[in-house]
Order: C-alpha cells, then sequence, then structure tokens
C-alpha cells in the first residue's frame, strides 16, 4: 500500500482549524480596569454614509 503511494507520488494535505470557545467567556478579573483611564476616540469618518457608492454598486455588480 505505501509503496504504491510513493510510487504514484500522492499528495496530501492535512488542515487544521481553531474553533471558538462554546461557553461564554469573560476575561480574567486583572483586566476588569485596564481601559478605565484610557479614551478611546471614534474615527472622523466612523458614521459616513457613500452615497456615490450606492451608484457605482448598481452600475458595476447589480
Amino acid at each position: 500500500m505505501i509503496q504504491g503511494l510513493i510510487q504514484n507520488e500522492i499528495q496530501i494535505s492535512f488542515t487544521f482549524k481553531l474553533k471558538a470557545p462554546r461557553q461564554p467567556w469573560t476575561p480574567a478579573e486583572r483586566f476588569k480596569d485596564l481601559l478605565k483611564d484610557i479614551t478611546i476616540l471614534k474615527p472622523e469618518n466612523l458614521l459616513d454614509t457613500y452615497p456615490a457608492m450606492d451608484e457605482i454598486a448598481r452600475k458595476y455588480y447589480w
């Protein structure tokens, strides 16, 4: 069997995937106040709407 595989040079590939945790996840207590004194700014373009993009999408993708 193995000699046949070696002679035919069959290539075998393995895939390894990580799964998300199935139970609720909460950070450790030591990280509770990690970002307490830090202000995270929202980018200026966070809520931008791009009306021209709607036209472009219709023209090329629909």
